[in-house]
């Protein structure tokens, strides 16, 4: 067995700490997995539930103020990078003693902007892993600052034992060095999760944990507009965390384009979102940087016919008429809800099932990243156990 220490920095159970879960899942009958947290959590309660054991110890992400000298300047014993390494050095005091007497073989990063597992991995002197699942060029702010930025985690990643991307695209955002980088989309289940139910319910589904403008939330919403399905009954169902702040901005952008706002249904995330995506009449996707796109890949293997934007990683999950529609502008969007909504899609649906059954699951996923660790290992000279 090989013993793998992840570095797990969502509390919440998000769509990297849900590809981790399953990354588990695909390996554990030659993984014994520790996950490291940086607080407790839904991400801590599931992982323990199954049997995962958890170590809760806080560690920085690699995040910087836009201004960080005039932030040391105002409150220099509360600097970030001061901080940064402070936090940093008490985990590895405290793991170091938390793994006395026993022996870890590997380090496996769960997402790109954090440090603190390729230090680990020097602490412990075993391989890292680097799994980089976003491009990070919306919704985190890394700025040039101390740590030279971007360019800078990119060379920091690039000398990690092995690189993980999660799509062509990531790869082409990242530029990583070939030797060592391994392009494996993440697994999203198991093959008898699939679904079809026959029985639609009437709403179109657009789902992400922030509903934000860069998951493309206000295209939809426009689409959803223009394509008249609100006045043949068919609602919005937005399904992930939104403020009253923004639930009442989205409401008065859909009255301004005439649309009736109780054709706008708003629910929180849902741990378990397969009975949602099954009864969709399609599940539609405007975000511009997807680094796979995991709910998309969920949506298929639900039996959820898919209506996504043309960008990102989904361009490679996504063939347009094969396994799904893809769109470029919020009119051919509004034109495809329609389409879809109303008229059938079994053909559609079955392909992309098959599609996501034969590269997604983790019958496949799990000994793609079990050679990853073996190769790792055998160049480090280390024999798994």
């Amino acid at each position: 067995m090989i013993t793998v220490l992840y570095i797990c920095a969502d509390i919440e159970l998000r769509g990297s700490t849900r590809s981790l879960s399953d990354l588990i899942d695909s390996v554990r009958d030659e993984v014994t997995p520790v996950v490291l947290l940086k607080e407790y959590g839904i991400a801590y309660d599931h992982f323990t539930k199954k049997g995962i054991e958890c170590i809760v110890c806080r560690y920085q992400m690699m995040l910087l103020s836009a201004h960080p000298w005039r932030d040391f300047i105002r409150r220099p014993w509360g600097w970030y990078p001061i901080n940064y390494f402070r936090t940093d050095w008490r985990c590895k005091r405290y793991l170091k003693k938390y793994f006395k007497g026993r022996k870890i073989d590997l380090v496996h990063t769960n997402t790109s902007p954090m440090t603190i597992g390729k230090q680990l991995a020097k602490l412990f002197n075993v391989p890292h892993v680097w799994h980089v699942r976003e491009g990070l060029d919306t919704g985190v702010h890394i700025p040039g600052g101390i740590y030279g930025g971007f360019q800078r985690l990119r060379k920091i990643i690039d000398h990690a034992d092995a690189r993980i991307v999660i799509s062509p695209q990531m790869q082409m955002r990242w530029q990583f060095r070939e030797d060592n980088t391994w392009i494996i989309p993440d697994a999203i289940g198991k093959a008898a999760d699939k679904c079809i139910e026959k029985d639609k319910s009437p709403y179109i589904l657009f789902c992400s944990w922030f509903i934000t403008k860069e998951k493309g939330i206000y295209t939809v919403l426009e689409a959803y507009s223009k394509s008249g399905l609100s006045n043949d009954g068919i609602s919005l169902m937005i399904l992930g965390k939104c403020n009253d702040g923004r639930k009442k901005e989205l409401v008065s952008i859909a009255k301004m384009y005439g649309v009736n706002p109780e054709k706008l249904i708003f629910l929180p995330p849902q741990l378990n979102i397969r009975p949602y995506f099954a009864k969709a009449k399609a599940f539609v996707t405007a975000s511009l940087n997807e680094g796979l796109g995991r709910v998309t890949a969920e949506a298929m293997l639900y039996g959820c016919p898919v209506i996504a934007l043309a960008s990102g990683g989904t361009i490679d999950l996504v063939n347009d008429r094969e396994n799904g529609y893809l769109f470029t502008s919020t009119d051919e969007c509004a034109k495809l809800m329609r389409e879809v909504c109303l008229s059938p899609q079994e053909s559609i649906v079955q392909q992309a099932q098959a599609d996501v059954i034969s590269s997604l699951t983790q019958e496949v996923y799990g000994p793609k990243i079990l050679n990853v660790y073996k190769e790792v290992l055998k160049t480090r000279g280390i024999n798994d156990r």
